[in-house]
This record gives C-alpha cells, structure tokens and sequence, in this order.
C-alpha cells in the first residue's frame, strides 16, 4: 500500500503531465509530441523521486555504520568512558600524555576517537550526513569534548577545524 505522500505526489506528476499536455497542444504541437513531453516530464520527476530516496535510504546506511562502529565495536569504548565518567587520574594522565607526545596506547586511541568524528564532521560539510541526524546520534559525546581544555587545545592544535566547528555547534545547541 502507498503512503499517503506517496499518493499525493503521483497526483502531483499528473497533474503536471496534465499541463504540460495542455501547453504542448495550445503552442501547436501535435497529440504525439504533446504526449511525448508530459511523459518526459512524468518520467523526470519520478527519477528525482527516486533518487532523493534513495540518497535518504544511503544516509541511513552510513549512520547505521557509523552507529555500530561508535557502539557496538569496543574499538573506542576505552576513550568514550574517560570522557564520560571523568576518572580525574586518568584524565590527567591523558592530557599529560598528550603533552609529552608519548604515544601511549591511550594517547593514540584518543586519537583514533577524534578522527572518528572529524570524519562525521567532514560528511556533514559536504552533505553527506545531516545535522539533525549526526546530532540525535553523537550529541552526548561530541559536547563530551567541550568539557576538558586539553582536548579543545589538542583539536585546535593539530587541525581537527571540521571537529572544532561541530564542537562549537553542539555547545550552542546544548
């Protein structure tokens, strides 16, 4: 069964076939002709139709993968539970890490974390993914960053500016 936009917008692309046949056969052209372009332009729309849904089922693909990696793979578990919970030790003990340049195992998967969503920040830029989207996601965790100076410093020093506009965004939103 159709949906009732669905419906609506075959109505619409008749409705519109039904003028283009109109103007076709007052300008002079012939039934053929005229029949000719009000199915071109049926045939148009639905192409457009169908390709906004499938550009909107792609979306959903993507966040569906993003979801997993961020959730369901433990790959950034150790990073999201620092920020979240605050252990004050190991916060310290990152941020030293950070400025020392070690390269500590969790040094580097803070870094993995932040590319994570400098990479959701890059597909919203260019249209791929959608604020309302991304945000009803990773709001949580993308304010997380707001809360520790060393790690707004660490996006500022090492040109995360995708990340430090999505973080500033998220601030405003909260």
């Amino acid at each position: 069964m159709k949906s009732l936009r669905e419906v609506q917008v075959y109505v619409l692309y008749s409705i519109g076939a039904v003028i283009v046949l109109g103007i076709a056969l007052v300008n002079g052209a012939n039934f053929g002709m005229a029949l000719g372009a009000a199915a071109g332009s049926v045939t148009a729309l639905l192409a457009l139709q169908t390709y906004h849904r499938d550009a909107k089922l792609r979306r959903a693909e993507w966040l569906y993968r993003l979801y997993q990696q961020f959730y369901e793979n433990d790959r950034f578990d150790p990073i999201r539970r620092l920020l979240d919970y605050k252990p004050e030790d190991e916060i310290k003990q990152l941020a030293r890490d950070i400025e020392a340049e070690d390269g500590t195992v969790v040094h580097e998967a803070f870094v993995d974390y932040l590319n994570f969503f400098e990479f959701i920040a890059v597909q919203l830029k260019y249209g791929n993914l959608k604020r309302d989207e991304v945000f009803d996601m990773f709001e949580y965790y993308i304010n997380g960053l707001n809360e520790h100076e060393f790690v707004l410093k660490y996006l500022t020093d090492y040109g995360y500016e995708n990340l430090t506009d999505l973080v500033a965004e998220a601030k405003k939103r909260a």
